[in-house]
């Protein structure tokens, strides 16, 4: 009876989680984990959300691209980040790849709200080196300035 209450609970938690915004797979799991020791009933609540769909690994790689390239990110950091937060490499390998982000028009929208220019070699290094440090690579961050 208290493991079917503690799944319950467990679920109701998962379910409130779910609703305010899409998470990771491994991120859901530790904030489960907070509040149960038994691995095995968390670890059943997860592949319940995910068979039923409530919770996707690819789902939350796509949203968090689409907010991070929003944010003027590259897919440099944004590929480590997806890594950090647990999601497996096929998936964000794949989700890069179906993505149509213009990873130029990112760098340059960037660089026009942050006034990014190439004045004097100096200028073109740091502005070269701020948008490399977002993530983009160095063929977009040095044609971009």
């Amino acid at each position: 009876m208290d493991s079917t209450k503690n799944s319950t609970d467990l679920l109701k938690r998962a379910l409130s989680l779910l609703a305010r915004r899409e998470h990771a797979a491994s991120e859901l799991k530790s904030k489960l984990a907070r509040y149960s020791d038994d691995e095995q009933a968390v670890q059943a609540v997860i592949e319940r959300c995910v068979e039923e769909g409530w919770q996707d690994d690819a789902r939350y790689a796509r949203m968090r691209l689409n907010a991070r390239a929003s944010s003027g990110w590259g897919p440099y950091v944004i590929v480590q980040e997806l890594k950090h937060r647990g999601i497996p490499d096929e998936v964000v390998n794949a989700v890069l790849a179906e993505s149509e982000t213009d990873w130029y028009d990112v760098a340059i929208r960037y660089a026009q709200r942050r006034r990014l220019h190439a004045g004097t070699p100096e200028e073109r290094w740091k502005s070269t080196g701020k948008l490399m440090q977002r993530g983009f690579p160095q063929e977009i961050a040095g044609s971009v300035v």
